[in-house]
């Protein structure tokens, strides 16, 4: 993300749903301003304990419409994802329209220079 021009997003941030849930923890959170209460970032394992489980699926996918309710962006992003340049740039550029603009959105899509520039960076620090 920080690759991409993003600013670096809260990790772990508790959002207090109510019943039935209670709370949400999304991997990344980014608050909103005004009126907007931000956009939550989850990166799904789809293993049959986690994503790939039909129980969690479910809960999954009535937590993300409740945080939808209350006018919260929320990307799911699957762990197969991370590494798929196609699927990366479609879900930074719906990051990128929310929180930085058309404009940015647009230029992340036609440049993909930051997928995968933290890795290479990682191997030249280990030098």
């Amino acid at each position: 993300m920080l690759a991409a021009g993003f600013q670096e997003p809260l990790s772990q941030h508790e959002i207090h749903l109510g019943k039935p849930y209670e709370r949400t923890i999304p991997d990344f959170f980014y608050p909103g301003e005004d009126d907007d209460p931000g956009v939550c970032l989850y990166l799904d394992g789809l293993s049959r304990h986690l994503h790939g489980n039909p129980e969690t699926a479910a809960k999954d996918k009535a937590i993300t419409a409740e945080l939808a309710s209350q006018r919260y962006l929320v990307l799911r992003i699957a762990a197969t994802e991370l590494c798929d340049k196609g699927a990366m740039t479609v879900h930074f550029r719906r990051l990128a329209e929310h929180l930085i603009g058309k404009e940015k959105a647009d230029q992340l899509k036609a440049d993909g220079s930051w997928f995968g520039a933290e890795k290479k960076d990682d191997r030249r620090s280990g030098d």
